[in-house]
């Protein structure tokens, strides 16, 4: 029996097509590492340095996460992903349709501890850049916060990031 030539070109084609796209796939989803150290600073020129040893998470349905730690002047905080506490991230529709729009999720970080009310006296929230080269750092220390731009060593360099919709 004798194949047609049209029908082996076609399934060739199918299969590479098929073959790329889930090569692609898991390009996509395989977590970037971030390992790097940097000044932030505040509008107001109080400057701190931020170690990040995160990993991020992309997802094709739903807004990046990340899990890791970070530390931020010797104190480190544990991304609340890389703990069994659970975050409302909402339903699947309403994930996709951020992911969608390019809209970005706060990234919580606590301090690695059995108490909920202690994580919570002391935590930072945290949002990147389209490129996670700018950050968003808000430091919540003992009821006092502050929000961090960086990267960042003097407040001009800070308000640049602020004014600046890449975050």
């Amino acid at each position: 029996m004798k194949r047609n030539p049209v029908t082996n070109k076609k399934t060739v084609v199918i299969l590479l097509v098929v073959l790329v796209s889930v090569l692609v796939f898991a390009l996509y989803i395989k977590p970037i590492e971030m390992n790097k150290r940097m000044f932030l600073c505040t509008t107001s020129g109080e400057k701190i340095m931020v170690k990040l040893d995160i990993s991020i998470k992309r997802n094709v349905f739903a807004p990046d996460t990340l899990m890791g730690t970070l530390d931020v002047d010797g104190e480190e905080y544990v991304s609340i992903y890389s703990t069994n506490m659970n975050m409302e991230q909402g339903t699947i529709i309403e994930r996709l349709a951020k992911k969608i729009k390019g809209e970005r999720n706060f990234q919580y970080f606590i301090l690695p501890t059995n108490s909920a009310e202690e994580a919570h006296q002391c935590m930072v929230q945290m949002k990147f850049g389209k490129e996670y080269d700018e950050v968003f750092l808000w430091l919540i220390q003992d009821g006092e916060s502050k929000i961090y731009y960086g990267p960042a060593e003097t407040k001009e360099e800070a308000q640049m990031i602020e004014i600046g919709d890449g975050i």
